[in-house]
């Protein structure tokens, strides 16, 4: 038996029906959108627009909209199911239906200006992976986080392109903390090393804090870690009598990340000696 609630009047799904499942419905207006549908699948048909279309356009626009809506607002904007377009956002789908890309293009965005609202997960997924790399669990960072396995795991592999505000300060509170507390010695520190080492993870040392939340930044890993380098600079540039702060602006970062660049390095001197 089919559990799923029926479309609303009015709308294609209830007047088309569904083979074997429901009939069509031939009230008035569930007959008016049934007759302009088709005539605007036969128009387009005649004028070389195909009723259905590659799905990126749409993906991009709905990561754009997830910054700031819920499923169930771009689905009611959009006048769709909410499993189409979460489909759509996965990759499970990879072409659309015409009318659904252009009402999911026709919602306007509206920047952020609430702490709640959705962000991009780059930078987070990037300090999950650089603990894993550390050998810290799912289950150790999602305890520091104050939030599930099953959702630091989405983020750490990419799976969720988004993630609310909120969220995304605990996860960069956690990493504050764990990526200076040793790892917990056991099997499951182990397994995530060598997780994340098969997939080429980067670790902490590849990151600082000017860079590490710019999706548009990849690091070239063939080169010397970009923490070596600011501190290699920062010495030649304090021989000149220049402060910190000085050396920071002139070496293009902030004084934070120069600092914590200052302090991997001395790090890995003390573990190498």
């Amino acid at each position: 038996m089919n559990s799923k609630p029926l479309p609303p009047h009015g709308t294609y799904a209830r007047a088309n029906g569904s083979p074997g499942i429901r009939p069509r419905c031939t009230c008035q207006p569930c007959n008016v959108v049934w007759r302009r549908t088709r005539k605007h699948a036969a128009a387009n048909r005649q004028l070389g627009r195909p009723s259905i279309v590659n799905a990126t356009p749409t993906r991009e626009r709905l990561t754009l909209l997830r910054q700031t809506m819920t499923w169930q607002q771009i689905a009611d904007a959009a006048g769709c199911m909410r499993t189409t377009l979460q489909d759509v956002l996965s990759g499970k789908s990879q072409v659309v239906r015409r009318r659904t890309a252009a009402a999911v293009m026709a919602i306007p965005f509206q920047a952020p200006t609430e702490p709640r609202l959705y962000v991009n997960a780059t930078g987070c997924r990037r300090r999950l992976q650089a603990l894993a790399i550390l050998g810290h669990s799912l289950r150790v960072i999602a305890k520091q986080a104050d939030t599930t396995d099953v959702r630091i795991q989405l983020v750490q592999s990419g799976r969720q392109p988004t993630l609310s505000h909120s969220l995304a300060l605990r996860i960069t509170a956690a990493y504050d903390v764990l990526v200076d507390t040793p790892a917990q010695s056991g099997a499951s520190s182990t397994l995530t090393r060598r997780h994340a080492n098969a997939k080429r993870w980067l670790g902490p040392t590849w990151w600082d804090v000017d860079e590490i939340d710019d999706p548009s930044h990849e690091p070239a890993t063939e080169r010397t870690p970009r923490y070596i380098a600011l501190a290699e600079d920062c010495a030649e540039l304090e021989r000149q009598d220049l402060t910190r702060q000085q050396i920071a602006e002139r070496l293009g970062v902030t004084r934070d990340g120069l600092q914590r660049a200052l302090y991997l390095y001395k790090q890995k001197q003390v573990e190498a000696a």
